[in-house]
């Protein structure tokens, strides 16, 4: 009859369900002893967070530390796989590849443009960035260059996002030093993106006390006792949502909204050589370094400024330079367990059991 074969209809569908359900279960449990195992790691690692943390709180006085203490919530160390698509506007054009900066950037493209053009670049097919413990998917770069009025500049893009870039003026005019004219540089905007491909918001997580914190590296500066002004690099903080935290001992220093060294650090006569501190891997290196606590927004803005040089290397990443920047460990997630499908009602009547005359 009708009911009988709509319960036989239902009924097959129910032992398919049941069928993936018990799959979808057993799948469950064996993720359930991964988690709550994961899960005690996660906590034995928030334990040894939180005393990493309390020691850079301690430590905050001793050169090579941070002088504020905070979790490290953004990892974005080095990405040699990426895959860098760039775009321009404002009468920049893409020049040629360039391998002459081992040391610093790696493999790059140069872009040349007037002051004032504009360059994006895309960085897809990142394998070791993530931001609270979740995979980023891609950055992307917004350059703006500035510099004295009709000058051309050239920027190189490098292949590794994490490796910075070079910025120089070209034709570089030394009679233009001492003047406003020779101050230039480049706005970048820095977005990342999740595995989802949206813009990530950063912020102040106050269980952790994390942030992204990102690192200003081999900010150069020479200082001299005539009437000639200085030659030195600065970071700039022009939309207010990263908060620049100084390195106990650097020479870099945070004066009128700028880090820069106010005294001579490029020099072999400087207080730590710069044939110490001014290479990567220098147990030293936070000699000419700072550091910026990202609060808010989804983009890092920041201003990378020179004066009196012809070229500098700015750097953009998550390795501060410190003795120590506690990582916020990563909390596993719960798998979610699977609901058990519901048996359908068998009718008062079916053909299974005989109606009786």
């Amino acid at each position: 009859d009708r009911d009988k074969a709509a319960y036989d209809t239902a009924k097959a569908k129910y032992d398919q369900d049941l069928s993936a359900y018990q799959t979808a279960k057993q799948k469950y449990d064996a993720a359930l002893v991964k988690y709550n195992q994961d899960k005690t790691k996660y906590n034995q690692d928030l334990v040894a967070y939180r005393a990493a943390l309390a020691q850079a709180q301690a430590n905050t006085a001793v050169p090579g530390n941070l002088s504020q203490a905070v979790g490290q919530a953004l990892i974005f160390e080095s990405e040699p796989n990426a895959q860098v698509a760039i775009e321009t506007s404002g009468g920049a054009s893409v020049r040629n590849r360039d391998t002459n900066n081992p040391a610093t950037i790696g493999p790059s493209t140069r872009v040349v443009g007037p002051e004032g053009s504009i360059v994006v670049a895309t960085y897809t097919n990142l394998q070791n960035t993530t931001y609270r413990g979740g995979p980023v998917s891609k950055v992307v770069y917004r350059y703006s260059l500035y510099g004295p009025e009709g000058s051309t500049m050239g920027l190189l893009v490098a292949d590794n996002p994490t490796n910075g870039g070079w910025v120089a003026v070209h034709g570089y005019d030394a009679s233009l030093e001492n003047t406003d004219e020779a101050t230039y540089g480049v706005r970048l905007e820095a977005e990342f993106y999740d595995i989802n491909g949206e813009r990530i918001t950063f912020g102040h997580d106050a269980e952790t006390n994390s942030n992204a914190v990102i690192s200003f590296a081999s900010l150069n500066a020479m200082w001299f006792e005539d009437q000639r002004l200085p030659r030195y690099e600065s970071v700039l903080f022009p939309d207010g949502n990263v908060r620049p935290v100084e390195i106990t001992g650097s020479s870099v220093k945070l004066i009128d909204g700028a880090m820069y060294s106010p005294t001579m650090n490029d020099s072999g006569s400087a207080p730590i050589p710069n044939g110490e501190w001014d290479k990567d891997g220098s147990p030293v290196e936070y000699y000419g370094a700072g550091a910026g606590v990202v609060t808010g927004g989804d983009s890092i803005v920041l201003n990378y400024r020179a004066t009196n040089r012809g070229s500098y290397w700015f750097t953009f990443n998550s390795k501060v330079k410190t003795s120590a920047i506690p990582k916020v460990p990563t909390a596993p997630t719960p798998p979610v367990e699977p609901k058990a499908p519901t048996a359908p009602t068998r009718p008062p009547h079916s053909m299974d059991s005989p109606i009786a005359p």
